[in-house]
């Protein structure tokens, strides 16, 4: 259905920030006009607690 969504990866939360500025700096980058926009932007993070990036645009769980 051409929908699209955007994922980085990190080892740790340290650098989710600066993730989560580079996701958003891509899409800005993406052709809306033809391929839509994002269903959603995300950071998948290993970490042993739930944090919240300071864009508000992500949340990240616990990896057991």
């Amino acid at each position: 259905n051409g929908s699209w969504t955007g994922f980085e990866i990190k080892l740790g939360f340290r650098a989710a920030d600066q993730a989560a500025d580079s996701l958003k700096d891509f899409a800005s980058k993406v052709d809306t006009a033809k391929i839509g926009e994002p269903l959603a932007l995300a950071v998948i993070a290993g970490t042993d607690f739930p944090i919240c990036a300071k864009t508000a645009l992500l949340s990240y769980q616990s990896v057991p």
